[in-house]
């Protein structure tokens, strides 16, 4: 059975990993960002900009302080964990685990009362930042498809562009069948 299971394991390499994890962030930060403009148009014209503003700052200041971070460990337990690994490992299990309790989150705050211009800006917030975090990723992709004598030097271990400090590796064990 497991060696059943290693043949017919969606492998993938790095790059793809990374593919896969800047497609995820772009898609999902792309919808709560949407979500949250469409609901934020419900409010008067000067309102809706205001929070439309408000959620974009609080945004961008999630993706400084609290998303390049998860990036950075994202893309570091990528370039680890290396080429041939299961695509679904894109994540560790602890970021699916966030991944399910935030769509819980968001589905019990749609089915609420809660008013939907404040669900709105709420999500917009975090479709801004999501989105922002997604382009560390995409350049973490780019960087990655790079001959190794072309890339920049952070590039090779791991983290994403800019000013972003190396991030500790993850410890993490694999057993081979």
């Amino acid at each position: 059975m497991r060696e059943w299971i290693h043949d017919w394991k969606p492998a993938a390499s790095q790059r793809a990993h990374l593919l896969a994890a800047s497609l995820v962030w772009t898609v999902v930060g792309a919808a709560l960002l949407i979500g949250g403009v469409w609901w934020e148009l419900r409010a008067e014209a000067w309102l809706a900009a205001v929070l439309l503003v408000a959620a974009s700052a609080a945004g961008a200041l999630k993706y400084r302080f609290v998303m390049r971070k998860s990036v950075r460990r994202i893309t570091a337990r990528i370039h680890q964990r290396g080429d041939g690994v299961c695509l679904g490992g894109v994540f560790s299990w602890q970021m699916w685990l966030l991944i399910g309790v935030m769509a819980t989150a968001g589905r019990i705050l749609r089915t609420s009362s809660l008013d939907r211009v404040a669900i709105g800006a709420l999500y917009a917030a975090v479709g801004v930042a999501m989105l922002l975090a997604a382009t560390d990723l995409w350049r973490a992709w780019y960087e990655a498809g790079l001959p190794a004598s072309t890339r920049p030097s952070h590039a090779s271990a791991g983290p994403p562009a800019g000013d972003l400090a190396p991030v500790e590796p993850v410890a993490e064990t694999r057993t081979t069948p």
